[in-house]
């Protein structure tokens, strides 16, 4: 097993589809950047992992969770166990991360076309040089987390551009 970031697109596409295939239940969810700026990251994660489980059609015996437990209210607190790196440890995380990546793949295609210049189809919200550029070019956008390093930068330099 491999972080499936390490995996071709065309790879974990057609991972995806096998999963999707034989998998008793996928559920995939999202927080947006607002949820992210807000609560932070690792408890939009945990929103998220909700998010995910509660889209399944099943209610599961056991969560594996990566790294990040839920929190002690989760009606999962106590059938729970998180393990570090577990997308390199355990089939079923590393396909749930294989389903999610290709989520967010699609995602930032779609926002790729409302957004081109940023990049999105390509980079995929990660940091690259270009997208950075663009983001010093143009600003952020609203999809943009707000506490993201480069997004405060951009939107500093921006704020001084308009006053000067």
């Amino acid at each position: 097993m491999t972080d499936s970031k390490r995996l071709s697109p065309r790879a974990r596409e057609r991972l995806a589809r096998l999963i999707r295939d034989r998998a008793a239940a996928i559920g995939v969810a999202h927080s947006s950047p607002r949820e992210i700026d807000a609560t932070g990251i690792a408890a939009a994660g945990r929103l998220t992992m909700h998010r995910a489980l509660g889209r399944l059609r099943l209610d599961p015996d056991h969560v594996i969770v990566d790294a990040f437990p839920l929190d002690a209210a989760s009606r999962f607190a106590d059938r729970q166990t998180a393990i570090i790196r577990a997308d390199a440890t355990c089939l079923a995380v590393a396909a749930a991360s294989i389903c999610a990546k290709v989520a967010r793949d699609r995602l930032m295609r779609q926002l790729s076309r409302s957004f081109p210049d940023y990049a999105f189809d390509r980079n995929k919200g990660y940091g690259t040089a270009r997208h950075r550029a663009a983001l010093h070019a143009l600003g952020p956008v609203a999809l943009h987390r707000q506490s993201f390093a480069p997004v405060r930068q951009a939107n500093a330099t921006h704020t001084l551009a308009l006053a000067v």
